[in-house]
């Protein structure tokens, strides 16, 4: 068919994409894009049959009725808003959405009459743009998202000219294991790897040209994300020869050392920071934090990544902004962040500090999140000399640390503690480490629990002792008594029970007995809130030097109640859901085999 007619004046702008619109089942329009709604005009109450052209009315209607097969895809003319007809390039397809029994349809419309005009636009752009390449001693890097390929090339002549081709696998392999480069050439390589596994939008950095197989020196990598469809589709960059550079530069202190996204220091610059800072700090005391942001997955799924961005961009400020000249920051990739401080004198000045920053993350990410989700982190501990005698060490037990607070129910940081936490082995899947590996920490508490029944009906009191012992062990632990009779007399002890109270005539407190749950527990992770409620308890607790507690009422058959008390002193502690569950039916066995051992 001849379709000279059809073609105006209009036809010299390049668009051909006309925008989506949604049907109902009688192929009524019931939503669309503006530039469609703008296409039909005032034809917009009519079925899409209806703005066919009556000789193309059967193919479309043909369409509509055959999607339950899938996607269809048909070439028909289409009223627009004058009256007139253009051709279109239709895909039609079920949404997924069902009301009332009512199948909605999809329809994405381009618009024939304007590829060529797009074509011939886009090929002059593609050939003006290909000769100011050529005249630029600039070459270009790729990195494809969806075939995980990097390219660098240059343009001559017009024509581009391919300096390195590979796969990322590959050329991660190569790098990282084969032994080739040194350890900077490597941590300049994870740095481009950082930038294009977190998909940061700006990319600045520096590596040695080796890398990529040329002799010139050091390259400069500068550039951004390139969308295709509101998807990002490809990492593009300008790659400038820098030639020699100053290798003695300490790289924490050049113009490429802070993440785009957060202005805080990059994985690579506090990584070099933290340790030059312990090479020259003698015995000096210098603390490192782990931190990442709790079920941070479910933000993005809830909020969008959008608000997840701004969610981590908030949280480096507040940590950023509550540090201040104490120490340094940096992102170490996704939502976990790396504070290095070699001016907090005292595990206390930390604690506090670290409190602060919990708080002012949560009280500053409420808005952001309409209030409906509470944004928590976790933070693991380590001190130099103390814990370990370098900076590679002292980050392992640090980020063991992290995983542990995940594991012990989130929302906490964990000081690292030898006699507590060496046990610990990282071997199962209960939670997994910066370093890849696992940590056993949920199943060594259920083992703790598993024990103590298996002990049930063929007991002695070493075995009893021994049962008590590793329980401790296992859930951090101070001290554990068991009280009975009418004054809620200490009739067992274990751990570390100086000054431990002798009764608990105080549990017949009316308005102490409503804090216990329906199980028969009360749990507090700090004793401040009970001064103005519970003055007797809180005095009596801090005499003893409690920061936390985890009781139980246990009612035996004869109606007798005996109560278990969980009782930290010497660090902080938070009882979990699974905590309070496990160490609820530890009590229940504990107290039953001690009674039989009583007899």
């Amino acid at each position: 068919m001849n379709i000279t007619g059809y073609f105006s004046e209009e036809d010299s702008n390049p668009t051909i994409y006309r925008g989506k619109m949604t049907l109902r089942s009688n192929y009524t329009i019931v939503d669309a894009d503006e530039s469609c709604y703008q296409y039909v005009g005032k034809y917009s109450a009519l079925p899409l049959t209806g703005l066919a052209h009556p000789e193309d009315t059967d193919a479309v209607r043909d369409a509509l009725e055959r999607l339950k097969e899938g996607t269809q895809r048909v070439i028909f003319r289409m009223m627009c808003g004058n009256g007139s007809y253009r051709y279109m390039y239709a895909m039609l397809s079920l949404n997924g959405r069902v009301v009332d029994g009512e199948a909605y349809i999809d329809v994405e419309l381009m618009d024939i009459m304007r590829v060529y005009y797009k074509f011939d636009s886009d090929h002059s752009k593609i050939g003006k743009y290909r000769k100011l390449m050529s005249l630029s001693d600039k070459m270009y890097f790729e990195y494809r998202y969806e075939e995980k390929t990097v390219t660098i090339f240059e343009y001559i002549n017009d024509r581009g000219n391919l300096r390195f081709s590979d796969t990322m696998e590959h050329f991660q392999e190569r790098v990282l294991e084969s032994g080739e480069f040194n350890d900077k050439q490597k941590a300049e390589f994870e740095t481009l790897l950082d930038c294009l596994k977190h998909h940061v939008e700006k990319m600045d950095v520096d590596m040695d040209g080796r890398i990529f197989g040329f002799d010139g020196g050091y390259l400069n990598l500068k550039g951004g994300i390139a969308y295709e469809d509101q998807s990002k589709k490809m990492m593009v960059a300008v790659v400038t020869t820098l030639g020699k550079v100053d290798l003695e530069e300490k790289y924490y202190m050049t113009r490429h050392a802070f993440d785009g996204a957060t202005g805080v220091y990059n994985k690579r610059a506090i990584n070099e920071l933290a340790a030059d800072l312990m090479v020259g700090s003698g015995d000096k005391t210098i603390f490192l934090c782990v931190t990442d942001i709790d079920d941070f997955k479910n933000i993005n799924d809830t909020f969008g990544h959008l608000v997840g961005d701004q969610v981590i961009a908030k949280v480096a400020a507040v940590i950023k902004d509550v540090l201040a000249a104490r120490g340094f920051v940096g992102r170490f990739g996704g939502d976990e962040f790396l504070i290095v401080t070699d001016k907090v004198k005292t595990e206390d000045e930390l604690i506090m500090m670290l409190k602060t920053i919990r708080k002012h993350i949560s009280w500053s990410c409420a808005e952001l999140l309409g209030n409906v989700m509470d944004v928590t982190t976790s933070i693991g501990i380590a001190r130099y000399p103390k814990d370990a005698s370098n900076y590679g060490d002292l980050f392992k037990i640090a980020d063991k640390c992290l995983y542990l607070a995940k594991a012990k129910g989130k929302n906490r940081f964990i000081l690292y503690n030898e006699e507590l936490h060496k046990d610990y082995n990282m071997e199962t899947t209960s939670g997994k480490t910066s370093t890849g590996k696992s940590l056993d920490i949920y199943s060594r508490s259920c083992r703790a629990v598993v024990d103590i029944l298996g002990n049930e009906g063929q007991d002695s009191r070493e075995s009893f002792d021994e049962s008590v012992k590793e329980m401790l062990s296992s859930y951090d632990i101070d001290r554990m008594g068991i009280f009975t009779g009418e004054k809620y007399e200490r009739v067992y002890e274990a751990g570390n029970c100086e000054g431990f109270v002798e009764e608990l005539t105080f549990l017949d407190d009316p308005k102490l007995v409503e804090e216990f749950d329906e199980n028969g527990i009360y749990a507090r992770n700090g004793i401040l809130s009970l001064r103005e409620s519970f003055p007797e308890l809180y005095e009596q607790l801090e005499k003893q030097e409690t920061k936390g507690f985890l009781v139980v009422k246990v009612e035996l058959s004869d109606k007798r109640i005996v109560v278990v008390v969980y009782d930290v002193h010497d660090h902080p502690r938070k009882w979990s859901s699974n905590d309070k569950g496990l160490l609820y039916i530890a009590a229940q066995v504990l107290v039953r085999r001690y009674c039989a051992l009583e007899k």
